[in-house]
C-alpha cells in the first residue's frame, strides 16, 4: 500500500502546487513500475521453475517409455511363441513342438504426470507459451491413450494365462500351454490372440508417446514442430 503524505509546508501558488503534485505523480509511477517488475521477475522464476519442472519429468518419462517399449516387444515374442506351440501341439507329436519360450524379465512402469497436472490444477499453465502449452497438451493426451491401452493389455493377459497358469502349471516349470487339454487348448488359443492384438496396440500408442515426448525434449515447441518431428520419425 501506498502513502501519499501532504506537503509540509503551505503552498504559497500554483507553481508549487504543480511542482508537489508532480513529486507525487513521479513517486507513484516509481512505485507501481517497482512493483510491476517485482511481479515481472517473480513470474520469471515460476516459468523457469516450472519449465524445469516438466523437463525433469519427461526425461523421466524418456527412460521409462524405453524400457516398457522393449518390455511389450518382448512379450509380444512371448505371447507369439506360446500361441504357435498350442497351435502345433493341436497336430503335431511332443517331440516335433517347437521349443518352450522363456517369459520375458523385467517390470512394466508408469510413466508420471505429476508436474504437469500439478501446474494444470494451481493454474501455473498460464505462464507458458500457448503454444508449447498446447505441445505439452498433446504429449499428455497420447501417455493417457497410452496408458490405457497398457491397461487392457494386462487385462487381456490376465484372461490369457493366469486362469490357466492357476489349474494346469506344473510346479517348477514354466507354464507350456501344449499341456493342455485339447479343449482348453482351442480356448487359450483364442484369449492369447486377444492379449497379443491389444498388446500390439498398446506398444503402438506407447512408441507413439515415446517419439512425442523425445521430440519435446529435442526442442519441439509448438505442435507443427511436435508434429514434423513425428513424420521424421517414421
Amino acid at each position: 500500500m501506498i502513502d501519499v503524505h501532504p506537503p509540509h509546508e503551505s503552498m504559497h501558488s500554483w507553481k508549487d502546487f504543480w511542482i508537489h503534485l508532480g513529486t507525487i505523480s513521479a513517486g507513484l509511477l516509481i512505485a507501481i513500475g517497482l512493483e510491476q517488475s517485482v511481479e515481472a521477475i517473480h513470474r520469471v522464476h515460476e516459468r523457469h521453475v516450472l519449465m524445469e519442472d516438466l523437463r525433469a519429468e519427461a526425461e523421466h518419462n524418456d527412460d521409462v517409455l524405453h524400457k516398457d517399449v522393449e518390455g511389450m516387444r518382448q512379450t509380444i515374442v512371448y505371447y507369439t511363441a506360446l500361441r504357435d506351440r498350442a497351435l502345433a501341439a493341436d497336430n503335431t507329436q511332443g517331440d516335433q513342438l517347437p521349443p518352450l519360450p522363456s517369459p520375458p524379465t523385467g517390470s512394466s512402469f508408469l510413466t508420471s504426470a505429476g508436474a504437469w497436472e500439478s501446474a494444470r490444477d494451481s493454474n501455473q499453465l498460464g505462464l507458458l507459451p500457448r503454444n508449447l502449452t498446447s505441445t505439452y497438451e498433446e504429449v499428455y493426451e497420447q501417455r493417457d491413450f497410452g496408458k490405457t491401452h497398457f491397461l487392457l493389455a494386462s487385462l487381456d493377459a490376465d484372461a490369457a494365462l493366469y486362469h490357466f497358469l492357476d489349474q494346469h502349471t506344473v510346479p517348477h516349470q514354466a507354464f507350456d500351454p501344449a499341456l493342455l487339454s485339447a479343449p482348453d487348448r482351442a480356448t487359450f488359443e483364442g484369449l492369447i490372440d486377444k492379449a497379443l492384438m491389444s498388446t500390439e496396440t498398446a506398444a503402438g500408442t506407447t512408441t507413439f508417446y515415446l517419439n512425442e515426448n523425445r521430440a519435446l525434449l529435442n526442442g519441439a515447441q509448438t505442435p507443427d514442430q511436435l508434429h514434423q518431428a513425428l513424420s521424421r520419425s517414421y
